[in-house]
């Protein structure tokens, strides 16, 4: 009997998403009763496929568009990932059958057993999370797929800055013994590199076992504390980053500081001052390390003044130290606190302010990508979905 194709649509922005998943589906033996396919182009859909997309809120009209091209009656179409969690309306509303919310290893799971099982129709439903984290449970590698994802330490943020998606999750922790199953993994299939997520809520003990059980296993490259995670400023101390300079392969931290004016900072609910970003470059740079530095332009109600005082801020840290300044520019993401607010859009003097300052070496970063993605999201919305746009303030 020929089996049901299962079709995972693969990007650049979601490839570290699918190997968890699909690893859950291997654990349990789901994978076998389908046809898993692994497809970096827009699907030919076949009758009685199932397509699965996982996806950030900037890459919307992309995905939209897409979905629009494929859809028919006789296929399911299902989304995961952070915009079907913050936002099921406007998910369903461009044409998908099912949705994730969520912490997405259960759902899967669980989504995968009903389709096996014949309990699965085009008709919207929703997968919930489960009340507890199961996510020490599975590790992102999967036969299907090559690529060796970063290990999340930790999951969601028990934080709560306004414009970020992260804390919408329930924090987690993943336990000890999964990440040595992670790390033996990786090294029998003689893997030399080993790197981790974390939203920065670990202990310092915590932090120094992993590093030191991936030691162990003689890692070539260890990286702790850069893309895709940051570390916040009020977690710098410097007994860790004596520790870390000692055992990781990276020469630079990425820590957030995302504005250098206070009422900024306190707007967007950051829990930090300008000072505190200032106390862990310079910790940084004495450990030996380099910063990379993060800021977010735009974000609604910024003053000229609070834009001012960020460049100035700016200034001041290439001035002093060994820093990386790696300016963005604000996206309202559904599901948080600004996810209906409008972004400030840069007018021309700043913008040219900021271009000069790329040109000088300053900094660096997506503002101008950024930028031009919450425009279109927002002309997108106005066009397709006019209603949902005027929710925007």
């Amino acid at each position: 009997m020929k089996k049901r194709r299962v079709i995972l649509r693969i990007f650049p922005f979601n490839r570290i998403t699918f190997p968890v998943l699909l690893r859950s589906w291997e654990t349990r033996r789901i994978d076998s009763a389908f046809e898993v396919v692994i497809s970096q182009q827009r699907p030919r859909p076949r009758p009685d496929d199932v397509i699965l997309y996982s996806f950030m809120t900037p890459f919307l009209p992309l995905i939209a568009a897409e979905i629009q091209a494929i859809n028919r009656p006789d296929i399911i179409i299902a989304a995961g990932g952070p915009h079907a969690t913050g936002d099921q309306e406007l998910t369903r509303r461009i044409g998908f059958d099912i949705i994730f919310i969520g912490e997405g290893e259960q759902n899967f799971i669980d989504f995968g057993r009903d389709l096996r099982e014949g309990n699965i129709a085009k008709e919207f439903r929703i997968y919930q999370p489960p009340s507890r984290s199961v996510m020490s449970r599975y590790l992102p590698l999967s036969r299907y797929l090559k690529t060796i994802p970063p290990l999340e330490l930790t999951r969601g943020c028990p934080r709560r800055c306004r414009f970020c998606a992260t804390s919408r999750i329930p924090a987690a922790q993943r336990d000890y013994p999964s990440v040595i199953r992670y790390m033996d993994a990786l090294r029998g299939k003689g893997v030399e590199r080993i790197n981790f997520i974390t939203s920065g809520n670990l202990s310092r003990q915590a932090v120094v076992s992993v590093i030191e059980a991936a030691r162990a296993r003689a890692f070539a490259f260890i990286e702790f504390g850069i893309f895709p995670s940051e570390i916040r400023p009020e977690r710098i101390e410097e007994k860790l980053l004596t520790y870390l300079r000692k055992r990781v392969s990276n020469r630079s931290l990425t820590i957030g500081a995302q504005s250098g004016a206070s009422s900024r900072l306190k707007s967007l609910g950051r829990d930090h001052e300008p000072r505190e970003v200032i106390r862990s470059v310079g910790l940084i740079n004495q450990a030996g390390f380099r910063a990379n530095v993060d800021f977010i332009i735009g974000t609604p109600g910024e003053t000229p003044a609070e834009f001012n005082r960020t460049l100035d801020f700016i200034r001041c840290l290439k001035k002093k130290f060994r820093v990386t300044v790696q300016v963005h520019f604000f996206f309202p993401l559904p599901g948080t606190p600004l996810g209906f607010a409008r972004p400030r859009f840069l007018d021309p003097s700043q913008r040219t302010i900021l271009q000069q300052a790329g040109s000088d070496g300053l900094i660096t970063g997506g503002w101008q990508k950024n930028e031009q993605q919450s425009a279109a999201y927002l002309e997108w919305l106005g066009r397709r979905h006019p209603d949902y746009h005027h929710r925007f303030g």
